[in-house]
């Protein structure tokens, strides 16, 4: 059954919850314990609710966004270094950074990277995508352990 907090989030993203006529036969689990039902419709508001079923799937919208990338690629200049991968943005949503050469890569978001922590270690071939929860507004430097080490990044 969907509580208070579940119907009132799906009653904000225009979908109904009505609960299963009466009429039906109760379910029951394994154990023998009682499964509640319940069905979710949808429709514009004040027109009739459509129910969800297999012939009217619930309407879902991508939760993706278009962006512009700049590309911060570039290859380290100074083995054990650290350098600018990206200056800090207030208006940075993500980015990714893929290690191309045979040796580790250390990001950070923190401060100057170092070989080791607080630094991210991205080992040869990996791939470090930031969360969208935890985007850094500060700058974002990386190190390499060998002059010359290639990395393919992205930044929006």
């Amino acid at each position: 059954m969907i509580g208070r907090v579940g119907s009132a989030m799906l009653a904000a993203a225009g979908v109904a919850w009505t609960a299963v006529a009466a009429a039906a036969p109760p379910l029951v689990d394994a154990p023998g314990g009682f499964v509640p039902r319940s069905a979710l419709s949808f429709g514009a508001s004040g027109a009739a609710a459509v129910a969800v079923d297999d012939e009217h799937p619930l309407p879902v919208a991508a939760a993706g966004r278009t962006v512009m990338y700049s590309d911060r690629s570039g290859m380290i200049a100074v083995a054990g270094v650290a350098q600018v991968l990206a200056p800090a943005s207030a208006t940075r949503r993500g980015f990714f950074v893929q290690n191309l050469s045979t040796g580790d890569l250390w990001l950070n978001g923190t401060g100057t990277a170092v070989a080791g922590s607080p630094a991210l270690r991205i080992g040869p071939g990996q791939l470090y995508e930031c969360p969208a929860s935890g985007v850094p507004a500060t700058a974002l430097s990386i190190l390499g352990t060998a002059a010359g080490q290639t990395f393919s990044a992205r930044e929006w």
